[in-house]
C-alpha cells in the first residue's frame, strides 16, 4: 500500500533543491545545468559521515573523496557552514575493495 507524502513535505524538498541550485550554481560552476532530479541523483547521493559532539551539534562532515562531485561541493559548503564552525573535508569512506 503507498502511503501519500504531505504536500508540504514535497514542497518542502522542491523548495530545498531550488535553494541549493540558486545557492551553488555559478556560470562557472559544474553544476549550472543540472536540474532537480540530477541535483537528486547526483549531488544528494555522495556518502559521507557526520561528526558529533556530546552536546548533538554537527562538528565535522566528512565527504566521500571518490564522489565525483565532492570536491566540486568542499569550497561552497566550507563557505556556507563557515558561521557554524563546522569543518568539511573529504575522506575515504568506504571499505577498500578486495
Amino acid at each position: 500500500m503507498a502511503v501519500a507524502i504531505p504536500k508540504s513535505l514535497v514542497s518542502l524538498a522542491h523548495n530545498v533543491v531550488i535553494w541549493i541550485q540558486h545557492w551553488h550554481t555559478t556560470p562557472a560552476s559544474p553544476l549550472q545545468h543540472y536540474g532537480p532530479v540530477r541535483m537528486v541523483r547526483d549531488v544528494f547521493q555522495i556518502s559521507g559521515f557526520l561528526l558529533i559532539d556530546t552536546l548533538g551539534r554537527i562538528r565535522q562532515i566528512i565527504l566521500n573523496q571518490e564522489a565525483p562531485l565532492a570536491l566540486v561541493l568542499l569550497i561552497p559548503l566550507r563557505a556556507l557552514v563557515a558561521p557554524s564552525h563546522v569543518a568539511i573535508q573529504l575522506a575515504q569512506t568506504s571499505l577498500p575493495r578486495r
